[in-house]
């Protein structure tokens, strides 16, 4: 009894180190200084008015998006310019950017017209590329691409005014069908590892429900709280954990997440449960670090979770000018610098800006892994509907000229393409995805002719 005693001042001295460390540890994660994304020139804009709306970020701090009729690129690397990528491939209404690899390629997808949007791809030098399709598709989407070069997405096809859709993916320079029972489908997500998040309803009309599926096993079933009302998964890393969003009713969504085995977790958000109108997991890391946002009657939230905690960014960034709100957090990267939709409320006329948050422990405007060269196209092979070719242009061609008859198929440029994110229908129904950032005007022709309500 003695013995243990003379030792119990260095057993108490030893847990509060431990539990001082672990303190330390997780404070190291918990403030984030912050850096404007830059606008567009609004000269050209509807109404001399501009935003910026992320969608992704790549391990070398790469930011991609939108603003109005244009997709954006940002890297710290350029000077902190913001890059335009309008017009090419004639794509000029509702373009917009989607996903950025560690190789600096992106996918996409814009409109000529209304009822005609086509997915596109841009390599690691800027080379614009029109993504195969075919004649009996009208809205088709590129969401991610990972770094094997397999790249996933969705298509519209029969009546254009209630249309079904398609799961699909692009590779080795053609366009395949995933399989899917019921009559409304869309890729979301790809890992490193080919994992492909599809969210479709088992049978016609019925409400989505989240799969993985990969082209040799198949489609494997993500545990979900009931048939009746809608589930989405909306970004995946390479250990298999799906983020997304369930309902329990139509007036009673979640943020939730499931792992490898399948299994369901529901997120706790920071306002009590009752008041919570939406909220919904975007993205994570490898780390599992999750991301994404709450909203209720009076305020939106840009939310990070840490081992399934809640907390509020804009509580944990430390030098964000007056006046601007986190609103949904999009992306994450594996260094975790978290890319936020945001608004900016001191403006006469509020608008739209792009935050990026980077974590004290992390230094400048990008992180490791921003790895530059080649790599070869993942060897995704599986029988499905080959398609026409896709067609070349320099994505600085305002007019897209320079057009070359070049098969494309972004899954088989030398450049490596590849991301792990997801882009998602807006939308708070119990059968359609969760307001997800790659929305407003990009949505046109593409993701509403993807999302429908049971």
């Amino acid at each position: 009894m003695k013995t243990w005693r003379k030792f119990a001042p260095f057993l108490v001295g030893f847990v509060l180190s431990v539990t001082i460390s672990r303190t330390a540890d997780a404070d190291s994660h918990a403030e984030y200084s912050a850096t404007m994304l830059p606008q567009l020139d609004p000269t050209d804009s509807p109404n001399k008015f501009t935003y910026t709306h992320a969608n992704a970020i790549n391990n070398a701090g790469i930011v991609v998006g939108e603003t109005f009729d244009s997709g954006f690129v940002w890297s710290s690397t350029d000077g902190g310019a913001l890059t335009g990528f309008a017009a090419a491939l004639g794509l000029t209404n509702g373009l917009g950017i989607a996903d950025v690899n560690d190789h600096g390629a992106m996918v996409g997808a814009g409109c000529i017209e209304f009822f005609n949007c086509r997915a596109f791809h841009v390599d690691s030098v800027g080379a614009a590329t029109l993504l195969p399709t075919n004649e009996d598709y009208f809205g088709v989407l590129a969401t991610a691409v990972n770094d094997a070069g397999l790249v996933v997405g969705g298509v519209s096809l029969g009546d254009r005014f209630n249309p079904s859709s398609r799961a699909v993916y692009w590779a080795d320079g053609a366009l395949f069908e995933i399989p899917t029972a019921g009559d409304v489908a869309r890729a979301a997500a790809v890992n490193d590892n080919g994992v492909v998040v599809v969210n479709q309803n088992p049978a016609p009309n019925t409400p989505f429900a989240p799969f993985r599926w990969t082209v040799d096993g198949g489609f494997e079933a993500l545990e979900i709280p009931s048939l009746e009302h809608g589930s989405h998964g909306t970004a995946i890393n390479n250990a298999g954990t799906v983020v997304g969003q369930v309902f329990f009713d139509v007036t009673e969504p979640r943020a939730s997440y499931w792992d490898d085995a399948g299994a369901l977790h529901l997120l706790e958000g920071i306002a009590a449960e009752a008041d919570i109108f939406d909220t919904a997991v975007y993205a994570l890391n490898d780390e599992e670090i999750m991301v994404g946002w709450e909203m209720t009657a009076t305020a939106e939230r840009a939310l990070v979770w840490f081992n399934g905690e809640p907390h509020d960014l804009q509580e944990l960034t430390v030098d964000l000018p007056d006046g601007i709100e986190l609103r949904q957090a999009v992306g994450i990267n594996e260094a975790g610098q978290i890319v936020v939709a945001a608004r900016d409320t001191s403006l006469a006329m509020p608008q739209g800006v792009t935050v990026l948050l980077t974590p004290s422990d992390v230094s400048g405007g990008g992180s490791t892994g921003g790895t530059s060269g080649t790599t070869s196209s993942g060897e995704t092979t599986s029988s499905g509907e080959a398609t026409s070719s896709g067609e070349t242009t320099s994505a600085s061609a305002a007019d897209g000229s320079g057009t070359s008859g070049s098969s494309m198929g972004s899954a088989t440029d030398s450049s490596g393409t590849g991301v792990n994110a997801a882009s998602g229908a807006s939308g708070c129904g119990c059968d359609t995805e969760p307001d997800r950032p790659f929305s407003t005007v990009f949505l046109i022709g593409a993701l509403l002719l993807l999302r429908r309500r049971a």
